[in-house]
């Protein structure tokens, strides 16, 4: 197994845990949703998620994490929350598990966005 990840898979690994974070935790909406539509993802499923999530949270901010799961698997992307939900996301990032506190995802956010894509925006 190829222990150095190419930059495309670390970018793509990020996306999965940052839209993973904002669908278990959709109340961070508010502070975070400006980031969310900021983000440059390659892949065109998971900017498909980004958009429909956006698009739900602009219109209902008060939802739960099940409530935002339902609406995009009802929207027609399941598939794309089975590949971000991954088993293999939570080895790398248990923070993304439901039920976490509220001060350490909103940490973790911060983290993967600042080394993860704000040096990605060039000027």
């Amino acid at each position: 197994v190829n222990q150095v990840k190419s930059k495309h898979a670390q970018q793509t690994e990020r996306t999965r845990i940052l839209l993973a974070l904002m669908i278990h935790y959709p109340e961070l909406y508010d502070e975070f949703g400006e980031s969310l539509g900021m983000l440059n993802i390659v892949d065109a499923a998971y900017d498909e998620v980004r958009q429909a999530l956006i698009n739900l949270l602009t219109e209902q901010n008060n939802l739960d994490y099940q409530t935002v799961k339902q609406h995009l698997t009802e929207s027609g992307y399941g598939k794309a929350l089975e590949a971000i939900f991954d088993r293999s996301l939570y080895l790398h990032a248990g923070f993304a598990k439901p039920g976490q506190p509220l001060e350490a995802v909103r940490q973790a956010w911060q983290d993967i966005w600042e080394t993860g894509f704000v040096n990605v925006r060039s000027a």
